[in-house]
């Protein structure tokens, strides 16, 4: 965990077997959505499931999430956390 500027980032590994694609990329930016948006995923919008596709992130890849508003800390933990578990088998509210 470390801070980014004034923000908030934390560095995660992605464990699914196809990364993000387009079930848990469209799950995980309408969760950022709900959680606000302003979060990112190595720079790329959090909250855009083309753009979490598009940028093609793979199984063990070590990525950053992260926020300029340090207000988002306890977003930026949930996004991690919920990448961590492996987004393919998680219940999403």
């Amino acid at each position: 965990m470390s801070d980014k500027g004034t923000g908030y980032a934390r560095e995660v590994v992605i464990t699914d077997d196809g990364g993000l694609h387009v079930r848990p990329a469209a799950q995980l930016a309408q969760l950022v959505k709900n959680l606000g948006g302003n979060l990112f995923i190595d720079d790329v919008s959090a909250d855009s499931a083309t753009a979490l596709m598009a940028a093609g992130f793979r199984e063990g890849q070590t990525v950053t999430v992260s926020s300029p508003n340090p207000d988002k800390r306890d977003a930026v933990d949930a996004i991690a956390d919920r990448i961590a578990g492996g987004l393919a088998n998680a219940r999403w509210e």
